[in-house]
């Protein structure tokens, strides 16, 4: 019992040390990603990784809880498009998936008002056709929560699959007509067109 507790100091710093040699916990505050510039992104990581270039690849994909990485938050948050391609290039999966199977894409095409994020995401090879664990593509989650029908043009262009349904059987342009931001937008006719 005394060794115990001579020994039980000891947990903390193993702790640290343990976190240490893994590269340091990565950032998932959402305001960090929402604010950051491509400088800042690559000092974290580097740092992080401690010149370790084959660490890197491990830290950049590292998920929290809800297992989103950087790239998540990134795409989801932050307008300028080089944040998601700088980590992209520092090894970040392009098609990671988080509990739900949301990929980069999904939230780029959901929550990011500038298109050229999703446009980036694309030309690095995400898949248009991903599904969540209910079915919805990017272009689903895009007709349901984007604000900017500019997204939903640029999915569109690339080739996404407007006629797909989800398990509830619904399409696109069933989610772009209930969402209040896409009324009367150039979005519901583009979707229209894509049907036929």
């Amino acid at each position: 019992m005394e060794a115990m507790k001579r020994l039980s100091f000891l947990a903390p710093l193993l702790a640290a040390l343990a976190l240490a040699q893994a590269g340091g916990p990565v950032t998932f505050d959402p305001l960090f990603w929402a604010k950051a510039k491509p400088d800042e992104v690559r000092a974290h990581f580097e740092t992080l990784a401690g010149g370790d270039r084959a660490a890197l690849g491990r830290i950049v994909n590292r998920t929290d809880r809800f297992g989103r990485t950087p790239l998540h938050y990134a795409a989801a948050l932050n307008k300028n498009p080089e944040v998601s391609a700088l980590l992209i290039e520092l090894g970040a999966e392009v098609n990671a998936r988080d509990l739900l199977k949301f990929t980069p894409l999904h939230y780029a095409a959901a929550f990011n008002e500038n298109p050229e994020v999703a446009k980036l995401l694309i030309e690095k090879g995400a898949e248009l056709e991903a599904t969540d664990v209910e079915g919805k593509t990017p272009l689903h989650v895009a007709a349901l929560n984007q604000k900017n029908p500019e997204v939903i043009a640029e999915l569109l262009k690339a080739g996404a699959d407007a006629k797909k349904q989800d398990i509830f059987g619904k399409t696109p342009l069933d989610y772009a007509l209930e969402n209040p931001s896409l009324k009367d937008s150039p979005a519901i006719a583009l979707l229209k067109a894509a049907m036929r």
